[in-house]
């Protein structure tokens, strides 16, 4: 009887380990990431600040890219400081730094509007998966001054085969939180 109670709790205890260490499921049939974690870094704040951003407009619904992506910024620099005067290096340099690898994201926080997270193996059936939503984003990894008061982020918006936009967002951090200072249109198709 002990040995037999002794089995059942380990067998358990590994199921309960291989439950917990699971990854998300990258092969829903919907592509749809269900997850009810959200990040809670700097980035997160950030990425909450540029979404809610659309609270007020006609439709505040949309796609998120599951993973970030980079966009080099490194022959644009003079481009950008002239459009970003008070953009400080450092900012610049932690924001090259840290768009080398892509990071899985996890759900943005305090959200004003609807997103979905949606896997890169589903992200162009994106509106037929979601036909409500308004567009489909993708974000990078934000780089942040020495200070940590001060972010800037590349995101694509995308609503239509030739309807899309890459810009960078500078922004500010004050007591209420971060706010956008400045953003820089990259390109649009």
């Amino acid at each position: 009887m002990l040995k037999r109670l002794f089995l059942l709790t380990l067998l358990l205890i590994v199921s309960l380990t291989m439950l917990f260490n699971c990854e998300r499921d990258k092969d829903d049939i919907t592509g749809i990431i269900e997850t009810k974690e959200t990040g809670n870094t700097l980035d997160y704040f950030v990425y909450t600040a540029a979404l809610n951003l659309h609270k007020d407009s006609a439709n505040p619904v949309f796609v998120l890219g599951d993973s970030t992506l980079f966009y080099d910024i490194s022959d644009e620099i003079d481009y950008i400081k002239e459009h970003f005067p008070d953009l400080q290096n450092s900012t610049i340099q932690d924001y090259l730094a840290k768009n080398q690898n892509k990071i899985e994201l996890m759900g943005i926080p305090n959200l004003e509007v609807t997103c979905y997270l949606i896997d890169e193996e589903n992200a162009n059936q994106w509106k037929e998966l979601h036909p409500n939503a308004y567009a489909l984003i993708h974000f990078s990894q934000v780089g942040f001054n020495i200070l940590r008061d001060q972010g800037l982020v590349y995101f694509t918006d995308f609503s239509a085969p030739l309807s899309a936009a890459g810009q960078l967002i500078m922004l500010k951090k004050d007591s209420s939180g971060w706010k956008i200072a400045k953003s820089l249109m990259l390109w649009i198709a």
